[in-house]
Protein backbone atom coordinates (compact mmCIF):
# COMPACT_ATOMS: atom_id res chain seq x y z
CA UNK A 1 0.00 0.00 0.00
CA UNK A 2 1.20 3.46 -0.80
CA UNK A 3 1.75 6.17 1.76
CA UNK A 4 -1.03 8.27 0.18
CA UNK A 5 -3.52 5.42 0.48
CA UNK A 6 -2.63 4.78 4.13
CA UNK A 7 -3.00 8.48 4.82
CA UNK A 8 -6.38 8.49 3.09
CA UNK A 9 -7.48 5.49 5.19
CA UNK A 10 -6.45 7.21 8.45
CA UNK A 11 -8.24 10.39 7.43
CA UNK A 12 -11.38 8.47 6.48
CA UNK A 13 -11.34 6.60 9.78
CA UNK A 14 -10.91 9.86 11.70
CA UNK A 15 -13.82 11.45 9.81
CA UNK A 16 -16.05 8.46 10.50
CA UNK A 17 -15.12 8.53 14.17
CA UNK A 18 -15.90 12.25 14.34
CA UNK A 19 -19.27 11.70 12.66
CA UNK A 20 -20.08 8.90 15.09
CA UNK A 21 -19.14 11.05 18.08
CA UNK A 22 -21.47 13.73 16.69
CA UNK A 23 -24.23 11.13 16.50
CA UNK A 24 -23.67 10.24 20.15
CA UNK A 25 -23.90 13.92 21.10
CA UNK A 26 -27.19 14.25 19.24
CA UNK A 27 -28.82 11.41 21.16
CA UNK A 28 -30.29 12.87 24.34
CA UNK A 29 -30.94 9.34 25.59
CA UNK A 30 -27.19 8.82 25.96
CA UNK A 31 -25.95 10.28 29.23
CA UNK A 32 -23.05 9.89 31.62
CA UNK A 33 -24.90 6.93 33.16
CA UNK A 34 -25.45 5.10 29.87
CA UNK A 35 -24.25 1.57 29.15
CA UNK A 36 -23.50 0.26 25.67
CA UNK A 37 -25.94 -2.65 25.76
CA UNK A 38 -28.79 -0.31 26.63
CA UNK A 39 -27.76 2.53 24.30
CA UNK A 40 -26.77 0.85 21.06
CA UNK A 41 -30.41 0.69 19.99
CA UNK A 42 -30.41 4.50 19.70
CA UNK A 43 -27.55 4.59 17.20
CA UNK A 44 -27.17 1.24 15.45
CA UNK A 45 -29.49 2.03 12.54
CA UNK A 46 -27.75 5.32 11.70
CA UNK A 47 -25.33 5.34 8.76
CA UNK A 48 -22.68 7.08 10.89
CA UNK A 49 -22.71 4.07 13.19
CA UNK A 50 -22.74 1.46 10.46
CA UNK A 51 -19.54 2.87 8.94
CA UNK A 52 -17.58 1.60 11.94
CA UNK A 53 -16.73 -1.90 13.04
CA UNK A 54 -18.73 -3.13 16.04
CA UNK A 55 -15.73 -2.98 18.38
CA UNK A 56 -15.02 0.59 17.25
CA UNK A 57 -18.60 1.65 17.95
CA UNK A 58 -18.42 0.36 21.49
CA UNK A 59 -14.94 1.76 22.11
CA UNK A 60 -15.93 5.22 20.87
CA UNK A 61 -19.14 5.00 22.91
CA UNK A 62 -17.15 4.15 26.04
CA UNK A 63 -14.77 7.04 25.36
CA UNK A 64 -17.71 9.39 24.91
CA UNK A 65 -19.38 8.31 28.15
CA UNK A 66 -16.04 8.68 29.98
CA UNK A 67 -15.88 12.27 28.70
CA UNK A 68 -19.39 12.88 30.00
CA UNK A 69 -18.48 11.40 33.39
CA UNK A 70 -15.38 13.58 33.62
CA UNK A 71 -17.50 16.61 32.78
CA UNK A 72 -19.96 15.74 35.57
CA UNK A 73 -17.07 15.41 38.03
CA UNK A 74 -15.51 18.67 36.87
CA UNK A 75 -18.83 20.47 37.24
CA UNK A 76 -19.13 19.00 40.73
CA UNK A 77 -15.68 20.31 41.70
CA UNK A 78 -16.65 23.71 40.31
CA UNK A 79 -19.87 23.66 42.33
CA UNK A 80 -17.89 22.93 45.50
CA UNK A 81 -15.69 25.96 44.84
CA UNK A 82 -18.75 28.16 44.33
CA UNK A 83 -20.78 26.79 47.23
CA UNK A 84 -20.89 29.10 50.23
CA UNK A 85 -22.68 26.45 52.28
CA UNK A 86 -19.61 24.19 52.42
CA UNK A 87 -17.03 25.53 54.85
CA UNK A 88 -14.07 24.38 56.93
CA UNK A 89 -16.49 23.85 59.81
CA UNK A 90 -18.56 21.19 58.01
CA UNK A 91 -18.52 17.65 59.36
CA UNK A 92 -16.83 14.97 57.27
CA UNK A 93 -18.43 11.94 58.95
CA UNK A 94 -21.62 10.85 60.67
CA UNK A 95 -25.12 12.29 60.68
CA UNK A 96 -23.97 15.89 60.18
CA UNK A 97 -22.12 14.90 57.02
CA UNK A 98 -25.15 12.95 55.82
CA UNK A 99 -27.30 16.02 56.41
CA UNK A 100 -24.84 18.18 54.45
CA UNK A 101 -25.06 15.75 51.52
CA UNK A 102 -28.87 15.79 51.72
CA UNK A 103 -28.99 19.58 51.67
CA UNK A 104 -26.53 19.89 48.81
CA UNK A 105 -28.40 17.29 46.75
CA UNK A 106 -31.49 19.47 46.80
CA UNK A 107 -29.60 22.73 46.30
CA UNK A 108 -27.69 22.05 43.10
CA UNK A 109 -28.20 19.65 40.19
CA UNK A 110 -24.42 19.29 39.82
CA UNK A 111 -24.37 17.63 43.25
CA UNK A 112 -27.32 15.38 42.43
CA UNK A 113 -25.65 14.14 39.23
CA UNK A 114 -22.87 12.69 41.36
CA UNK A 115 -25.38 10.31 42.98
CA UNK A 116 -24.25 7.88 40.29
CA UNK A 117 -20.84 7.90 42.02
CA UNK A 118 -21.64 8.25 45.75
CA UNK A 119 -18.28 7.10 47.10
CA UNK A 120 -16.35 9.45 44.85
CA UNK A 121 -18.81 12.29 45.52
CA UNK A 122 -18.34 11.93 49.27
CA UNK A 123 -14.57 11.62 48.93
CA UNK A 124 -14.40 14.78 46.82
CA UNK A 125 -16.59 16.63 49.31
CA UNK A 126 -14.45 15.50 52.25
CA UNK A 127 -11.30 16.45 50.36
CA UNK A 128 -12.73 19.90 49.62
CA UNK A 129 -13.54 20.45 53.30
CA UNK A 130 -10.02 19.32 54.24
CA UNK A 131 -8.55 21.82 51.77
CA UNK A 132 -10.68 24.59 53.24
CA UNK A 133 -9.41 23.67 56.71
CA UNK A 134 -5.82 23.62 55.51
CA UNK A 135 -6.23 26.99 53.83
CA UNK A 136 -7.79 28.45 56.99
CA UNK A 137 -4.87 27.11 59.04
CA UNK A 138 -2.34 28.83 56.76
CA UNK A 139 -4.11 32.18 57.12
CA UNK A 140 -3.56 32.27 60.86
Amino acid sequence: MSYAYKRFQRQLKAERAEQYMQLLKEKKEITYKSKWDESKKYVESDERCLQLAKYERQNFFNDYVKQLVENVKEQFRKMLMECAYVSKDCATEGPQFDELVKILRTADIRFKRMDAFPEERDALLRDHIAKLRAAAGKKR
